[in-house]
């Protein structure tokens, strides 16, 4: 169920305050700043006075979703999100929204207006739909300019036919692509014919044998990259990685300055079209390839500068950090656990201190 911030008042009796916690509990509990992992009951025991750290937002029961918005102030309903983070037992998964699958996600009014099931399903949903983009994208490309022997061979005579030297420039091409010492042999052999003003005849088992380790490589490459497109096929979604906490002090080296959530994602490497001109004609052989990796994995992280934004957007209030060096804010939807409100207290999440349990200083 969405889960919408509400203020607590808190009475004189401490165990009116108690009580009332217990009652309207988050169903995501915070662990204690002393506490290893989040505990289910952890929220019915936090005290008013207990500061929030972010490692126990992140650590809480069950999958945490965090937005990163193109914002330079307060969290509204135009907040643009460019990154979602979904923290779930030590790890993270990034998802970018920012695609036709993703329409419904695009801003923190968007996100309100829905549970967090239904934001990891279209997460989830706008993933797979990029994916099978990606890979009719390709193949759609890849089937239409991969070429046989037999083509490669043909295309070699028609060059041959308008210069043998266009046909040499061709080949010189061919065995840098390929890095091919069988190709690269035979040039000095189709040099000499040239030079001695030889017949077609006579050059035609040298493009032959060109055409023929021509489409020995592009075979080769054809059936890795295919391959890799198979494992793609079989990937159910964007891959969870480790996340690490990262701690920078003051010059006292005990108070925090800043803090860096620091995350590893993959990304598609995009196929490389390979045109080769001579003379300006790109037509005759352009091949569409794939990196033999099809993902990347990449480091990245958010730097929390410390400064705390807070936001109310429709029903749902939403509060996180700003970023160091530019107009970016860490949000998240606040429950009812993570702010505690009394006549004289309006307590807000902080970052980690040097001395919370995993993370790193300095």
């Amino acid at each position: 169920m969405k889960k919408k911030f509400q203020h607590i008042m808190v009475g004189a009796l401490c165990i009116v305050m108690l009580l009332s916690l217990a009652a309207c509990g988050s169903s995501k509990p915070l662990s204690s700043p002393d506490a290893g992992a989040a505990s289910s009951n952890n929220s019915t025991n936090r005290k008013s006075d207990e500061p929030i750290y972010l490692s126990d937002m992140l650590e809480a029961d069950g999958p945490q979703i965090w937005y990163e918005v193109e914002e330079k102030a307060i969290p509204g309903k135009d907040s643009t999100i460019s990154l979602v983070y979904v923290f779930e037992d030590g790890k993270v998964t990034v998802y970018n929204p920012n695609n036709p699958s993703n329409s419904k996600i695009r801003t923190l009014g968007d996100v309100s207006k829905l549970t967090d099931d239904e934001i990891l399903e279209m997460l989830m949903q706008g993933y797979l739909e990029n994916d099978q983009k990606i890979k009719d994208d390709f193949f759609e490309k890849y089937e239409s300019s991969v070429l046989t022997e037999e083509g490669i061979y043909q295309m070699l005579t028609e060059e041959f036919d308008k210069e043998p030297l266009i046909a040499l420039e061709r080949l010189y091409v061919m065995a840098n692509l390929y890095e091919s010492t069988e190709i690269a042999a035979i040039l000095p052999e189709y040099e000499t014919l040239y030079n001695s003003g030889a017949e077609k005849s006579k050059y035609e088992p040298l493009l032959r044998s060109c055409a023929q380790i021509a489409g020995v490589k592009m075979n080769e490459m054809a059936t890795t990259q295919i391959a890799a497109f198979k494992d793609m096929e079989n990937r159910r979604g964007p891959s969870s990685y480790d996340y690490v906490l990262n701690v920078l002090t003051d010059s006292t080296g005990n108070e925090t300055k800043s803090e860096k959530i620091i995350y590893s994602f993959d990304s598609y490497n995009e196929p490389v079209q390979f045109n080769f001109s001579i003379n300006g004609d790109t037509s005759l052989l352009s091949q569409f390839a794939l990196n033999e990796e099809i993902y990347t994995v990449h480091e990245g992280f958010f730097h929390c500068n410390g400064r705390y934004t807070e936001g109310t957007v429709y029903d749902t209030n939403y509060g996180g950090f700003f970023n160091t060096g530019n107009d970016k804010i860490f949000v998240t939807e606040l429950s009812e656990s993570l702010i505690i409100s009394t006549p004289d207290q309006h307590k807000t999440p902080m970052l980690d201190t040097p001395k919370t349990p995993g993370v790193t200083v300095d």
